[in-house]
């Protein structure tokens, strides 16, 4: 759960193993991990595409690789 993720600049971190990801999934960095591990290598985050509208965010939590409709366009979001 990375519900409680620092952001670094160029990903998030998990507060609790130390695992970094990148924006598209990848793991960037496993700080544990003795050295030569290629855990990070085999591991990867989903993650979904989003829009912000009128300060709300909106997450597609479709299938993997599935293009999101277009959101309905609401005045109360214009």
């Amino acid at each position: 759960d990375l519900a409680f993720a620092r952001h670094e600049g160029d990903g998030i971190r998990c507060p609790f193993h130390g695992w970094k990801f990148a924006p598209d999934g990848r793991c960037l960095e496993t700080p544990a991990e003795p050295m030569g591990s290629t855990l990070c290598s085999r591991v990867r985050q989903r993650s979904y595409p989003v829009q912000v509208r009128a300060g709300v965010v909106f997450a597609w939590l479709g299938p993997e690789g599935s293009v999101p409709p277009p959101l309905p366009g609401f005045h109360c979001f214009t």
